[in-house]
């Protein structure tokens, strides 16, 4: 399936073919199949690019965290939360 094809059945909004449109009716099954793979890689892409932006974020936060912080007590706190984050993340995947 062409890269043009391929945009013309993913727009889905407001009159345009989509997944819940007519635009996918008149395809095969294998053409429908090649577009369901295509666009769970593409889920799989975003969402690997979900994670790392968030794990950026989580760094840049704890540094501005780090920033405001003066006592070694909140310090000490900060860094057991961040463990904990961590853990609650390693547990969820």
């Amino acid at each position: 399936m062409s890269l043009r094809n391929r945009n013309q059945y993913s727009e889905g909004t407001e009159g345009k073919p989509g997944i819940g449109g007519d635009g996918l009716r008149h395809l095969g099954r294998e053409s429908l199949l090649e577009l369901i793979v295509e666009q769970r890689k593409r889920i799989e892409e975003l969402e690997s690019q979900l994670a790392e932006a968030r794990g950026l974020l989580r760094k840049r936060s704890l540094r501005l965290d780090i920033e405001k912080i003066g006592r070694k007590e909140d310090l000490a706190l900060a860094l057991r939360a961040v463990l904990e984050e961590v853990e609650d993340i390693l547990e969820n995947e």
